[in-house]
């Protein structure tokens, strides 16, 4: 920088030219804030995308799924065998949520976010059909379902349909769990606050 002063500072002469040094810092302060514009602009590319704005629809429905299921429902699935009996209640989310999966009326906007949708619809609707014929009041209590029949349970001397029938439930009640948790990731990545109604 010094050598290219020199070259354009003029031959030395007793008098001080003012213009020629004022041309001299104008040209030195645009070529520094050129630089300096250009790495402001390079940092602000590299920083997070912003996102778009989740259609009103979208953050409705959004919000509405993670209440159905953020209610101990997803933690219900993780942690309980099916093979073992539980409260009506504990169910009650997974029929909610299939009820609303089959309405055409709520369906995301945002296409990455349907397609993740789509991914839950069958495994939640194969759980509910298999929770609906495979799975009874256990005894006499209608608050208390159990997939294991009677005469099996007493004796713990499962069936092989009964045992399959149990595995494919807890498969799918692990595989649901992770659906929906990965349709969770993407609405909080796109910018949606989940609230919890607990």
């Amino acid at each position: 920088m010094a050598a290219g002063a020199v070259l354009f500072w003029p031959n030395p002469v007793p008098a001080f030219d003012a213009e020629k040094a004022l041309a001299f810092a104008t040209a030195i302060s645009i070529w520094l804030g050129a630089e300096w514009f250009q790495s402001e602009s390079n940092a602000e590319s590299v920083e997070a995308p912003v996102l778009s704005p989740l259609a009103e629809h979208d953050r409705l429905l959004g919000q509405k799924l993670f209440s159905i299921c953020s209610s101990g429902f997803l933690n219900f699935l993780k942690t309980h065998d099916l093979g073992v009996s539980w409260r009506k209640e504990q169910m009650d989310p997974l029929y909610n949520l299939s009820y609303l999966l089959d309405d055409v009326a709520h369906e995301f906007v945002d296409d990455e976010i349907q397609a993740q949708l789509l991914q839950i619809k069958p495994v939640t609707n194969k759980l509910a059909r298999d929770m609906a014929y495979g799975a009874w009041p256990l005894r006499d209590n209608a608050n208390l379902f159990t997939m294991i029949p009677d005469q099996q349970r007493v004796t713990d001397d499962w069936s092989k349909e009964t045992s399959a029938k149990v595995e494919n439930a807890n498969g799918d009640a692990t595989l649901l769990v992770s659906v929906i948790e990965d349709l969770f990731r993407i609405l909080r990545r796109k910018g949606l606050v989940l609230v919890s109604a607990d």
